[in-house]
């Protein structure tokens, strides 16, 4: 019998084994030609338009992508080398050679990888065009997509995966030298031992997640994080990691061991059974289930926040940009042009206002941070009447009331960050004006756009008195606003009056705006959660392999209580319990991390990401749900038949 033909009839006899690995290898590889496939799309990047833009997301992407499923199937083939253990340790007893065994592993890895690599691409670039046309679709772009095989993505994919595909099939090569015989034969039974649980780490673990979230939610200005950032990233993040470890590694102890000691609860049913098994390998199971806590936190953070971005772009366009159009009046004639292109369209006009603000060179005094519109041009504000924001606020519906003297100012920053805030009360702004300067004191601030936010100008309100004298000195300009109605559709009405507005009016659309955010929010929230699904997968994945590992290594116990006269449901009763307990401390622990960390970008950016956050973590949950179900039918397929 020749190697070739052992391994073709070794893979035959072990199918089942192998359809775990071989399927996790094919999933690896259909997400990543899929994303290859997405970024050397020619349709994509023409229709997007930002062919720069679309290929740094997915470059950074593919790097992420490719590291994960890399570690995935490194992954997924440990435990499926471990199972296959005692069978190179039965090989080896009788009498095969060393070299022999180790080349049949290798080329057993090997075929399946090629196999694997040949069925992932091809499902690959049946999905790609699925895939394609749901991203212009969240981008809001014309989905009409032929199908096309990208053959950089073919060949990008055929070498990472070859890679992988060598490096396993070599570390396959190698065990039968790693190990002696009694290990091999050992290897399911190996860190199985009841745990003497220690309560100083159990603390430990608690004290640094609590420290973690402490530190993480402070405002990254004040003086817990001033000078300190580097020291505070490692308690953030050195505090979580560890502390997520110490608690599934001592923490859980406690808990197994209480429940042990609740007699009544330990000799119902086949608790016994159950807790034992879950005591025995809680420790073992730490460093796995930090992982997938971990991962679990990453793919929920990644999750909120790109759906975040996308949400608050959908719903806030109104706040954010009032107007439709705004431009800077150069002349009466393009004003009638501008009024007659707009009648001539579909668009009623809803409201227009003429806006009087005076250009003026300034010194800003304030505390906290400088307002950003103000550092993209350190020395010119724009000034504006109390009486012309009062009829803003009314027009855009604002419920903002101000009553200003002398030179008492208020300034319009919409900026809503906890903790990139700018505190104007007790601050001062000094006016350069030619031949005298005025010093304004701050009253307070206004959170709310009643100008457009794209127009990227600082401006602050003052009152008319102080307006009229200003201007007797500095000559103001105008700008002129429309609201139109379906302002989110103007297209056509947008290129119509790009094309009558000169360079020097700036013209500022609701509908470029809009676009802008719809495009770029959309990259990233496909991206987000491509790369949260496939985390997802796989992480649940990993649970799967090691519930359904210890499946098979309890399937002898489990006869033996059916000998015994033990209930099927109860042994269904006894496989729910333990699988849900290694299912929801992961989920739960995940889940705190991932809002801790939003929170805390939430109150950076000043987004409210309740929604978002909520809608992904349900989500998440729900997918989450449909592999604990998935894994308890497995299990009970395999020790309770």
């Amino acid at each position: 019998m020749t190697l070739f033909s052992i391994t073709k009839k070794n893979m035959q006899s072990n199918f089942k084994s192998y359809v775990l690995y071989f399927a996790s290898m094919i999933f690896s590889i259909v997400i990543y030609f899929t994303f290859e496939s997405l970024h050397y799309n020619d349709y994509l990047v023409k229709q997007i338009g930002a062919s720069k833009q679309i290929s740094d997301v997915f470059t950074a992407s593919s790097v992420i992508l490719m590291i994960f499923v890399g570690i995935f199937i490194w992954y997924s083939n440990a435990f499926f080398t471990k199972k296959r253990k005692k069978e190179i340790a039965l090989y080896s007893l009788l009498g095969v050679p060393k070299r022999k065994i180790g080349a049949m592993l290798f080329y057993e890895n090997f075929v399946l990888g090629i196999i694997a690599l040949v069925i992932g691409i091809g499902i690959g670039a049946l999905l790609s065009k699925v895939f394609s046309m749901l991203l212009l679709r969240v981008m809001q772009l014309p989905t009409a997509i032929s199908f096309s095989v990208s053959i950089e993505a073919v060949l990008h994919t055929i070498l990472v995966f070859a890679v992988i595909i060598l490096i396993t099939s070599s570390h396959g090569y190698s065990i039968i030298y790693k190990f002696k015989l009694i290990e091999l034969l050992q290897a399911e039974k190996q860190g199985e031992h009841i745990p003497r649980g220690s309560i100083f780490t159990a603390l430990l673990g608690i004290i640094l997640l609590t420290s973690s979230y402490w530190v993480a939610l402070q405002p990254i200005f004040s003086s817990i994080w001033v000078s300190h950032k580097i020291r505070n990233m490692c308690i953030v993040l050195g505090g979580s990691i560890i502390g997520t470890y110490l608690i599934f590694r001592s923490f859980t102890v406690f808990l197994l061991i209480g429940l042990q000691k609740n007699k009544k609860y330990y000799y119902r049913g086949i608790n016994v059974v159950g807790l034992s098994q879950l005591l025995s390998r809680i420790q073992t199971n730490a460093k796995i289930l930090t992982a997938i806590t971990l991962l679990s936190a990453v793919t929920l953070c990644g999750i909120g926040a790109s759906y975040s971005i996308y949400y608050k772009n959908k719903t806030m366009i109104d706040k954010i940009e009032p107007f439709s159009f705004m431009y800077v009046t150069t002349g009466t004639q393009v004003d009638q042009q501008i009024e007659i292109a707009i009648k001539q369209s579909k668009h009623t006009i809803e409201d227009k206002i003429t806006i009087p603000l005076v250009k003026i060179k300034a010194d800003l005094h304030v505390s906290g941070m400088m307002p950003t519109d103000f550092t993209e041009n350190r020395q010119y504000l724009n000034l504006l009447a109390e009486s012309t924001f009062v009829t803003l606020s009314g027009i855009t519906k604002k419920d903002v009331k101000v009553s200003l003297q002398g030179t008492e100012a208020i300034a319009l920053d919409s900026n809503k960050s906890n903790t990139l805030k700018t505190e104007y009360m007790n601050g001062k702004v000094k006016l350069h004006l030619p031949n005298n300067n005025y010093t304004l004191q701050f009253v307070g601030k206004i959170q709310d756009n009643v100008i457009n936010g794209s127009l990227h100008e600082f401006t602050i309100v003052v009152s008319d008195e102080f307006f009229s004298t200003v201007i007797k000195k500095q000559e103001p300009y105008t700008l002129q606003a429309y609201k139109v109605i379906d302002d989110k559709n103007t297209k056509e009405l947008t290129k119509s009056l790009q094309s009558i507005v000169p360079n020097e009016a700036n013209l500022i659309t609701k509908y470029n705006a809009y676009r802008g955010g719809v495009e770029a929010s959309g990259l990233v929230i496909f991206a987000g959660v491509f790369l949260g699904l496939v985390f997802l997968a796989a992480t649940e994945s990993m649970i799967y392999f090691k519930q359904l590992t210890e499946a098979i290594i309890d399937e002898d116990k489990y006869i033996i209580l059916r000998i015994l006269g033990v209930s099927k449901q109860a042994i269904f009763k006894s496989i729910v319990k333990q699988v849900t307990f290694i299912f929801i401390f992961p989920l739960c622990i995940g889940i705190l991390h991932s809002v801790i960390a939003l929170k805390a970008l939430s109150n950076t950016l000043g987004m409210d990401i309740f929604v978002p956050v909520l809608t992904a973590i349900g989500a998440y949950t729900f997918i989450y749900f449909i592999y604990y179900l998935f894994t308890i039918k497995s299990y009970n397929n395999i020790v309770n038949k």
